[in-house]
């Protein structure tokens, strides 16, 4: 059916038309501010090259706060053990409501720390 509607059904063709689409809406999505709170959960150890902004693009849209935290984990490893453990209790925390207290660190299994939270980042507050 595809084909004799014109479109293109090899496994590769549809690869490239949605790397396509996904380019596009990269270009032209504009977010719209959101009414709660959001919390940004961004990893330590950036690449070189990696985003100077500490919101990672979220400041400013949220109607409510923006809560940042860190990771001492490479963001491509922030799923894998044992670094995923480390996210879940961020998330634990966040979603428990404790994760906004400045000055205060979380502490991983071996005592070292995990989250500082804020880590010396803003919190913004609208």
């Amino acid at each position: 059916m595809g084909r004799r509607l014109g479109l293109e059904t090899s496994p590769v063709g549809i690869s490239e038309r949605v790397a396509e689409a996904n380019e596009h809406a990269f270009w032209e999505y504009e977010p719209e501010p959101y009414e709660g709170a959001l919390a940004v959960i961004r990893s330590r150890r950036e690449p070189l090259f990696a985003e100077e902004d500490a919101s990672l693009g979220w400041e400013g849209l949220s109607a409510a706060s923006l809560s940042l935290h860190e990771i001492d984990a490479y963001r491509d490893l922030m799923l894998e053990p044992p670094w995923v453990d480390d996210l879940a209790r961020v998330v634990d925390e966040i979603l428990d409501g404790h994760a906004g207290d400045e000055g205060q660190s979380s502490q991983s299994g071996d005592g070292s720390p995990l989250l500082r939270r804020n880590s010396g980042l803003k919190s913004f507050d609208w």
